[in-house]
């Protein structure tokens, strides 16, 4: 949901939002009936909602997302890793 929020540039909003809504008042965000009551209090339309939840263009795109991220990630640890062994070499 907040990769459509953010096609709508609402991102930030919809993601402080579930944050709030999970750790503040104990709402299960992982429900459907949950998420889109929360998308209808933040003023989304609630069916375009509901249509974004079952597309599966929009999961092919969080996926890539996420595969891309992970991938930087991965290339983050092994630069750190390479740079911290190579520091201790040089300290040896």
């Amino acid at each position: 949901m907040v990769q459509w929020a953010a096609e709508q540039g609402r991102h930030l909003e919809l993601h402080e939002a579930l944050i709030r809504a999970y750790f503040t008042e104990g709402i299960d965000i992982g429900s459907r009936e949950q998420l889109l009551a929360l998308c209808d209090r933040l003023g989304f339309d609630v069916d375009a909602a509901a249509l974004a939840l079952d597309s599966d263009e929009l999961k092919a795109r969080v996926r890539q997302l996420e595969a891309r991220v992970a991938r930087n990630l991965d290339f983050k640890r092994k630069r750190d890793f390479l740079a911290t062994r190579h520091s201790k070499r040089s300290e040896r």
